[in-house]
């Protein structure tokens, strides 16, 4: 029987052809087809590249997630993510994965970080001032819709962020999830400004987002997240990483009694996964007794976490 011969060779060789030729359509043709072959980064990175250029951010963000964290590692690859984030006006986003970059890949990008923030606070002022006033309101209300409106956090740049984060993360009113999601952007930027947070049992503590990478590292051996994990793997797995964030802040804020969390890890699991599902019950088909009910709820599972 003759063997198939590979096309792969040749279909990047027509891609990189096609592509000098200015000829999209076919240069994007045979990148793919090279890359349903013999998936690396290389090819990912040219149809990246070349579908920001043709106005495909879906298909391109396809593509970038497949090789996340290569993207982050190297200059042209992070220029491309920074381009994406632009177009989705994600600034928010933009800016924690900056504060992240080392300073040489910064260097190679700063122009393109740059004008798009320059462009972004000049221009877009009035806009992120409304952002900022609506989601200050946020806490007013109900669970769901506040996981809803919790998105467009996207829209704030670095500054903005902080500012409105100050008031807002020590509401007891604001959701669990959306507190701890919040939390983890400010160890994102690596913010080094006290904030106060509120804690799963109503208590307002002060914190150091910054400090929370390092335990962030230290937990990920912790008994209580491999019981969560487990847990979820099964059923659930795209739950893992929201209640992670929701369990370090926690853990967290009860340091330097982080031990106690690896005792009766069980009833610690249960808890957590009860809250989490309560929190993302559909609010809309409620009637004023199931808000009721929930708020109960909620205030039954602060006892139970004060009692652990």
């Amino acid at each position: 029987m003759k063997e198939i011969p590979d096309l792969t060779k040749k279909h990047r060789e027509l891609a990189k052809l096609s592509l000098e030729n200015r000829q999209l359509d076919q240069a994007l043709y045979h990148f793919e087809a090279a890359f349903e072959r013999q998936p690396d980064y290389e090819l990912a990175q040219s149809l990246v590249s070349l579908l920001i250029e043709q106005g495909d951010m879906k298909e391109a963000t396809y593509y970038l997630k497949l090789f996340d964290a290569q993207f982050k590692k190297e200059a042209i690859g992070f220029s491309l993510y920074l381009k994406l984030l632009i177009a989705e006006q994600n600034y928010l986003r933009m800016d924690c994965l900056w504060e992240t970059q080392s300073e040489e890949i910064k260097e190679a990008t700063r122009s393109i970080y740059q004008t798009a923030r320059d462009y972004y606070l000049t221009f877009s002022k009035e806009f992120i001032l409304k952002k900022q006033a609506a989601i200050t309101k946020i806490s007013d209300l109900e669970p769901m819709e506040q996981m809803l409106r919790s998105k467009e956090v996207k829209y704030l740049p670095k500054e903005f962020f902080l500012d409105t984060m100050q008031s807002l993360l020590k509401k007891e009113d604001l959701a669990p999830l959306v507190r701890s999601d919040w939390f983890n952007r400010l160890v994102e930027l690596q913010s080094t400004e006290v904030v106060e947070v509120c804690d799963l049992e109503g208590d307002v503590q002060k914190c150091l987002p910054v400090e929370f990478k390092t335990l962030s590292g230290v937990l990920q051996s912790s008994a209580l997240l491999n019981g969560i994990k487990e847990s979820l793997q099964a059923n659930h797995p795209s739950y893992y990483q929201p209640i992670v964030q929701l369990v370090t802040l926690h853990i967290g804020l009860n340091y330097p009694f982080t031990a106690l969390f690896d005792k009766e890890i069980t009833s610690w699991v249960s808890a957590y996964l009860d809250l989490f599902e309560i929190e993302r019950i559909q609010m809309s088909s409620m009637n004023e007794s199931g808000l009721s009910l929930r708020k109960l709820k909620i205030k039954e599972f602060e006892g139970k976490f004060r009692q652990m």
